[in-house]
């Protein structure tokens, strides 16, 4: 067996292991960015944040609705924000 069927074979197995509800160790799972919280933790309106974050209202209405998801610096941004509002 190849070295990376190996690996695709743990990866896998890992990915079973995480879906039945139990610890992967060292596993990094993303399970995406949670916009409405974000926002609502701030206390803004959707057009105060979007104004904030510098995008459309629409863009971050499409976001929250799970219509669209944040890409490149957006995404970043929010991934800061989602840490230091904690």
């Amino acid at each position: 067996m190849t070295k990376s069927s190996e690996n695709a074979i743990r990866g896998l197995r890992e990915a079973l292991t995480f879906v039945q509800g139990e610890d992967v160790p060292g596993a990094r799972v993303h399970l995406g960015i949670d916009v409405p919280t974000i926002r609502e933790r701030t206390g803004l309106s959707q057009a105060e944040f979007a104004e904030l974050i510098e995008e459309a209202e629409a863009t971050v209405a499409d976001w929250e609705s799970g219509r669209r998801n944040p890409a490149g610096p957006a995404r970043m941004l929010l991934m800061m924000l989602e840490r230091t509002r904690r």
